[in-house]
């Protein structure tokens, strides 16, 4: 069992982009379907386009408030993490320019990763 954990900041606030993007769309779609209206050059068709995007108006306002709540918590849990790897990264160097050497301990031996633990010594001999 793996116990790493490895998050991706960068993509986390790319997908905070996408989502606000999606919320644009949906929150303009009515002018896309008066559009798309305008385009067809039928009467009756370009009335059914219509009557359909405004028939899914409270529907639409519930998806855009459920992308918003979903676009805020990743948003919030981006920075969280970004904020955690700041003070870990602190401590870790004691709040300087120089680093404190760390050693991870590998889960499978708790010897220092690098060290196959055999030690020195020789021999053993008979």
């Amino acid at each position: 069992m793996s116990t790493t954990l490895k998050v991706d900041i960068d993509e986390m606030e790319s997908l905070v982009s996408s989502l606000w993007r999606v919320e644009g769309y949906l929150d303009r779609s009515d002018y896309w379907s008066d559009r798309v209206a305008d385009a067809v050059g039928h009467d009756a068709l370009a009335q059914r386009c219509r009557d359909f995007s405004r028939s899914w108006d409270d529907n639409r306002v519930k998806v855009v408030e459920r992308v918003a709540g979903i676009r805020t918590s990743v948003s919030k849990i981006a920075a969280s993490f970004a904020e955690l790897e700041t003070e870990l990264a602190t401590a870790i160097t004691g709040g300087s320019d120089n680093p404190i050497p760390v050693v991870r301990m590998t889960p499978s031996t708790s010897q220092p990763s690098g060290n196959s633990g055999g030690g020195g010594g020789g021999g053993g001999g008979r």
